[in-house]
């Protein structure tokens, strides 16, 4: 639907997956947090944008041939949150089923993003 690349700084929107009404949103979209509204791609892809930018202020920039250091540093960042959540009795499932999806395969970051995406969507 997109993709934000940090060390690039550049975001990458396929724009069937932006220029929808809530009855018309593409099939693929329902894997999504808030698919209905056409903000939520861009909104997704925006918190990717604004992690990466509290990285580059701390360290930096972002290598693009070894990124690692970037992707541990935000992946750990998402974990601490989305437990945090979690603790508090927050249900991953409600959010997407990409959230669930990628927090089984031990990914904190598409969940968290997909969480901030649907609370500041619906207010959740």
């Amino acid at each position: 639907m997109g993709i934000y690349s940090g060390h690039d700084n550049a975001l990458f929107i396929n724009k069937d997956h932006v220029l929808y009404s809530a009855d018309t949103a593409p099939e693929e979209m329902k894997a999504f947090a808030c698919y209905t509204d056409d903000r939520s791609t861009l909104v997704h892809e925006l918190f990717h944008w604004k992690d990466a930018e509290e990285y580059r202020q701390k360290f930096g920039t972002i290598d693009p041939n070894d990124p690692s250091a970037y992707n541990k540093y935000v992946d750990e960042m998402c974990r601490k949150r989305i437990d945090k959540a979690l603790k508090k009795g927050y249900n991953v499932s409600e959010i997407s089923p990409y959230a669930l999806e990628k927090l089984m395969q031990d990914d904190h970051t598409e969940p968290y993003t997909e969480y901030r995406t649907r609370k500041l969507l619906e207010g959740r």
